[in-house]
């Protein structure tokens, strides 16, 4: 860790060790990248790549237009030729990304939820956190693991009985599965003793009283269920478009706006996974600098692999979210050692 704070002078990840070890109330924030796996692409460009390429066959265009168009609008593509890359350049200049995601859904129309549940749950789903959970029980550290990532995470909660909620950004129910998976194990649950029922929160859920053992994980952006799951209410609302964004902004009393603002304004909380790039988050993270309540909000991120664009896009990111009041963690050793590092606290 080679970022320092400029407040305390000390490096940032040594202060969030302090806050859990020291058992201040916790929230964790999360973002796609703790869905990371082997053999998977499950990150945010990748669910707008398939959505469309799934709606590619609906565009009323010509077939050299449509290619065009798919082509311009591919997050993931080996194809860096000079006339590509200044195609997609101008795609981004002229459509955000939750403008393409809005043009996605109108053409998908009914197909919009049943292909993000595909992309979500339609492949083997349990098979793969079955084996994650089974190589992260008997090495840890192999980040190269089935969702290493997840089961990092799960692991940090399951340790620290002070980490009280999670917010997510994510539509899927990976974390709830992934913690049930450890507290599962016989070979783990020899090594930690702390026992929760984790409970999925969308918009609609099935409300009644919350019990003391329940661990929240909030689904500010909605949550997709499996279909062996009972369906989720009408009021549930994927949020991935421009006009979701919206209309989630302008609800400034949503349950959504008030469990954030409050997290961040009274618990001591921390971003894993997460770009910030998500326009919820830089609002939401907006205002609870402006309360400047004193607690403490970190960042953690890692330098990706041969990226030098990307080392320095992120540093100069990272300025940015020091002006939100944000503590920075910058693993120069990536994401390995950052989960490495996270689950070394006692």
């Amino acid at each position: 860790m080679k970022e320092i704070d400029n407040f305390t002078n000390k490096d940032p990840f040594l202060i969030f060790k302090e806050d859990v070890e020291a058992k201040k109330r916790t929230v964790l924030f999360l973002g796609a990248g703790i869905n990371n796996t082997v053999n998977r692409r499950l990150m945010w460009p990748d669910l707008l790549d398939f959505l469309m390429d799934r709606a590619a066959s609906r565009l009323n265009a010509s077939d050299d237009e449509r290619k065009i168009i798919v082509k311009a609008f591919k997050n993931r593509d080996d194809d860096e030729t000079v006339g590509n890359l200044k195609l997609k350049l101008k795609a981004s200049q002229m459509f955000s990304v939750e403008v393409k995601a809005s043009i996605i859904k109108q053409l998908l129309g009914e197909f919009y939820i049943p292909t993000l549940k595909r992309f979500i749950y339609g492949w083997d789903v349990r098979g793969t956190l079955r084996e994650g959970c089974k190589q992260y029980v008997t090495d840890p550290n192999a980040n190269d693991a089935p969702f290493h990532s997840l089961f990092c995470i799960a692991d940090f909660i399951l340790k620290h009985d002070n980490i009280k909620a999670v917010v997510t950004y994510n539509y899927d129910n990976y974390l709830s599965s992934a913690i049930k998976l450890l507290m599962d194990d016989d070979n783990y649950k020899q090594k930690n003793s702390r026992t929760i029922k984790p409970l999925d929160i969308y918009s609609g859920w099935k409300d009644r009283p919350i019990t003391d053992e329940e661990f929240l994980i909030y689904h500010i952006h909605g949550m997709v269920l499996p279909d062996d799951m009972v369906a989720p209410h009408c009021s549930n609302q994927v949020v991935l478009s421009m006009e979701e964004y919206y209309d989630m902004a302008r609800d400034v009393y949503s349950w959504q706006s008030a469990t954030q603002i409050n997290y961040l304004t009274h618990y001591t909380c921390a971003f894993i996974g997460a770009s910030l790039s998500d326009m919820t988050m830089q609002c939401v993270l907006h205002y609870a600098n402006l309360k400047q309540s004193g607690e403490n909000v970190y960042y953690l991120s890692a330098k990706l692999p041969n990226d030098a664009s990307a080392d320095a896009f992120q540093k100069l990111n990272n300025s940015y979210f020091r002006l939100l009041g944000m503590k920075v963690v910058y693993e120069t050793k990536g994401y390995g050692e950052l989960y490495k590092q996270l689950n070394s606290i006692k």
